[in-house]
C-alpha cells in the first residue's frame, strides 16, 4: 500500500496514483477522471507492444530492440 493506504502492485512497471476528481455512468461502464499525485516508474520499462502485425516486448531502452511473443 502506498503512504495513503492504496493497494498497487510494488512489482509494475508503472504505478499510476490518483484521486477521484469526476465519475461518469453509462450503461454498465463509468468513465472516471482524476487527479495524479503520484507515479511510480521502474527503471528498467519493457512495454508490450504491438508492430509489424504482431506482439513484441520492448527491451530494456525503448522500442529499437524487440523480441517477439507468439508467431
Amino acid at each position: 500500500m502506498d503512504d495513503r493506504g492504496v493497494p498497487f502492485v510494488a512489482g509494475a512497471q508503472v504505478s499510476v496514483f490518483c484521486t477521484v476528481e469526476e465519475s461518469y455512468g453509462h450503461r454498465t461502464h463509468s468513465i472516471v477522471v482524476g487527479a495524479v499525485y503520484r507515479a511510480v516508474v521502474r527503471d528498467s520499462v519493457h512495454p508490450l507492444l504491438y508492430q509489424d502485425g504482431r506482439y513484441t516486448v520492448g527491451l530494456a531502452d525503448g522500442v529499437d530492440w524487440v523480441i517477439p511473443i507468439g508467431h
